[in-house]
């Protein structure tokens, strides 16, 4: 977070001091290099310790299942924050909004920011609980590193969005011993926001209800088709990893 707030802080000083408006472009960048930044910080101190081991065991059922579980539980999540009333705030939204229409959205969203919010949250901060916890106790480490996850988003819809997701992803890094199968996940997930922004204009900032129209039977239906996704990718990861 300090890293964010510093390279933030520079760019605002750097537009200020030029005359330039804050484009979405300088927002792409700004989540690149703090990503960048984080990455390198963590492997040169080796918070995150990086090794090939889990890529060279070739388990490809885990990656297609965590991006299977990904796309499950969009909705049932969605459907949550709007349950509870919780709204994003609009200056995070305006933000949100300006780097999915970057072309180079993609590439903050759904690749580099993935692999360093894993990096720190369960490669280093859950990875550090676990041993100190030991593993008859790791719901703790997983439910702490979720919420600390959730808090650094900095809002009530991420923050409960983030905690849930959290839970998962920690729960897949306690299975697997890695933070591969978490960052595919991550990433997938973080991707449903660019493809509807890109391929469904307009619906970005519609709720569930109100892009079934109203009509609560086939918003239940996609919820119930949504766990039929999510539940039994959650057992395969689970068999898979047993």
């Amino acid at each position: 977070m300090l890293i964010q707030i510093v390279v933030q802080g520079s760019a605002a000083l750097f537009c200020k001091y030029m005359s330039v408006s804050m484009t979405s472009t300088w927002l792409v960048v700004i989540n690149l290099v703090t990503s960048a930044l984080t990455i390198a910080l963590f492997v040169w101190r080796r918070w995150s310790p990086f090794s090939r081991d889990y890529m060279q065991r070739r388990q490809w059922g885990v990656f297609m299942w965590s991006a299977l579980m990904a796309l499950g539980v969009v909705a049932p999540m969605q459907l949550l924050t709007e349950t509870l009333g919780l709204t994003m705030p609009k200056q995070t939204e305006q933000l949100l909004v300006q780097i999915l229409s970057n072309d180079w959205g993609f590439l903050a969203l759904a690749v580099a920011v993935p692999l360093a919010e894993e990096m720190v949250f369960r490669g280093a901060v859950l990875r550090v609980l676990l041993r100190h916890f030991g593993t008859r106790r790791y719901w703790w480490p997983i439910v702490l590193s979720a919420v600390l996850f959730g808090a650094a988003h900095g809002n009530g819809v991420q923050f409960v969005n983030a905690t849930l997701m959290g839970l998962l992803l920690g729960w897949l890094y306690w299975r697997t011993g890695s933070i591969a199968p978490g960052v595919l996940l991550h990433a997938v997930n973080n991707s449903v926001a660019l493809v509807t922004f890109r391929f469904m204009p307009g619906t970005h900032d519609m709720t569930l209800t109100e892009f079934f129209g109203g009509d609560t039977v086939r918003l239940s239906l996609f919820i119930v088709c949504s766990f039929c996704v999510f539940l039994p990718s959650l057992w395969q990861v689970w068999r898979c990893t047993k």
